[in-house]
């Protein structure tokens, strides 16, 4: 069985939440924290959902994903992407491989891209 990897990372969290503190907004950036966060589990929930995906790690803006071929599909990634712009008012770009390295490649590629993209770097990718 195949199995298929995806790395979702918010676009810009980091610096928004640096340009908070800078201009020490404190409250502001404890609260736009909270929201990143409420969009990650509210993102990994709505993946998990599905059939054998399993969620490898999250943390801040990131979450690694993996399942069977067939368990998830392109519109999954632009629904976790929409919840996750709806929560914290940021978007998200996703990388999609055939192992974790390459998930993480093809994240760097959709950055590249312009961010806000899901890029696939594996040929059996929906």
């Amino acid at each position: 069985m195949k199995i298929i990897y995806g790395y979702l990372d918010g676009d810009n969290v980091g610096h928004r939440l640096e340009l908070l503190l800078l201009d020490s907004l404190v409250d502001d950036a404890r609260a736009y924290s909270r929201a990143v966060e409420e969009a990650m589990a509210q993102v990994g929930k709505a993946l998990q959902a599905k059939p054998d995906v399993d969620i490898v790690l999250t943390g801040g803006d990131d979450l690694l994903v993996r399942w069977p071929r067939g368990s998830l599909i392109n519109q999954d990634f632009v629904n976790a992407c929409e919840v996750f712009k709806r929560v914290c008012g940021q978007t998200a770009s996703v990388g999609i491989g055939d192992s974790s390295r390459s998930a993480a490649q093809s994240l760097r590629r959709a950055k590249l891209m312009g961010k806000a993209t899901i890029f696939a770097g594996c040929e059996d990718w929906e």
